[in-house]
């Protein structure tokens, strides 16, 4: 009696990555609302086919002010500034990166702003000479929310990762998770009506 043979071929499922990109600008709005794409939908993005598993990872870009503006005079704490907004306090909070000098490249924060005399107040200014360039940044300050939905309604926060910087652009990630759902966004809270930061994401998904 001859013995029958059986061979079980086992063909392991195969893991696959995929990668999407998408950019968004967020132009303020409350904390609710800060979120939006070319100013007026939320970005989200669909995830298809069902994904196991994401992570994202966020390239937030400010944007600058004055990109160049030269300072007339100086005091210990003060710049005066050949041109700006006449609106006191308008760049109150933003952020002054020096553009020539020794001090080339120094970032420093404006505490105060005086329209009328274009007046920039900064803790220590003693390094900055008259005919200096500055820019003037606003900081970036957000906070980023990694959501999964089942039905495009409904949605439900994974993770998030705050981005907090006067750099022009600052990089952070979300790791990896377990979502098993169809749909995922990210949703990015604390733009204010000053800021214009371009955000730049990109998805990793796994089935």
């Amino acid at each position: 009696m001859k013995k029958l043979v059986l061979f079980v071929m086992f063909i392991p499922m195969l893991a696959f990555s995929q990668v999407r990109e998408s950019s968004l600008v967020v132009r303020g709005g409350s904390a609710a609302d800060a979120i939006k794409k070319d100013g007026t939908k939320t970005q989200s993005v669909t995830v298809a086919p069902f994904a196991e598993k994401v992570g994202v990872q966020v390239k937030a870009t400010q944007l600058v002010r004055v990109d160049s503006v030269v300072v007339t005079d100086t005091t210990a704490t003060t710049l005066v500034i050949a041109s700006g907004s006449n609106v006191n306090n308008y760049y109150t909070g933003y952020t002054i990166t020096i553009l020539e000098g020794d001090s080339i490249g120094v970032t420093m924060p404006i505490l105060n702003y005086v329209g009328a005399t274009r007046t920039i107040t900064v803790a220590d200014a003693t390094g900055i000479g008259e005919d200096t360039k500055i820019s003037i940044t606003t900081p970036i300050n957000t906070k980023n929310y990694l959501e999964k939905s089942y039905d495009n309604v409904t949605w439900f926060m994974v993770d998030s990762v705050a981005i907090n910087t006067t750099l022009p652009t600052k990089s952070d990630k979300i790791d990896v998770k377990d979502v098993y759902a169809p749909f995922v966004r990210l949703r990015t809270l604390g733009v204010t009506n000053a800021q214009d930061v371009t955000t730049k994401v990109m998805f990793i998904i796994k089935k």
